[in-house]
């Protein structure tokens, strides 16, 4: 026998699992990630502790020093746990860039907040900055969803281009509508 199933009636609406994740969940993952570390860690410390960690029977010192012994460990993992946490919660926004359009052209990003800058050169005739380019240098703004978003829309018109063209962080850079994909110079993708 053979089955046959109609999708042309699923739409993304209608089906929550064609949608797209929304910053909320991601975060809300990544949570989940870190506080499952903390437990393993948790139970890594246990295990080289050893059972006398666990022991309150014996009134003497040694008791409670293992005990505080314990709880140092279990303060070190949360604050570890909460450092990797502010660590995965955004991407690494600021930085150097290498634009594929523009060879050799400066492309450096700051954040403060959600205010992004992002400051340039360009080169006559181009496409790239080379030695025989007249180079010139510009400054333009974006500005991030929210802190910790995925998402931005930069305004190119001091250059000449459109208004709020949106960009996203995917995997190792910034990647715009039109295919390009700024790459940050000595990033290793951990995000």
């Amino acid at each position: 026998r053979s089955l046959s199933i109609n999708t042309s009636s699923i739409t993304a609406t209608a089906n929550p699992l064609l949608q797209p994740r929304s910053n909320l969940h991601m975060a809300m993952r990544r949570s989940r990630s870190v506080f499952t570390s903390g437990f393993l860690l948790l139970g890594a410390a246990a295990s080289l502790l050893g059972p006398a960690c666990f022991s309150f029977a014996s009134p003497g010192q040694t008791g409670r020093r293992n005990m505080f012994g314990l709880l140092g460990s279990v303060g070190a993992i949360l604050a570890f746990s909460t450092e990797e946490q502010a660590a995965v919660a955004a991407p690494p926004w600021s930085g150097k860039y290498d634009d594929p359009n523009h060879p050799g052209c400066k492309r450096e990003v700051s954040v403060t907040g959600v205010d992004m800058t992002i400051s340039g050169t360009d080169g006559e005739p181009g496409p790239g900055c080379t030695p025989k380019d007249k180079v010139s240098s510009w400054k333009i703004r974006g500005k991030l969803l929210a802190e910790d978003s995925e998402e931005l829309a930069i305004d190119f018109s001091p250059k000449g281009g459109p208004k709020d063209v949106p960009a996203k962080w995917v995997r190792n850079g910034i990647k715009f509508p039109d295919g390009n994909k700024w790459a940050k110079i000595g990033f290793k993708s951990s995000y």
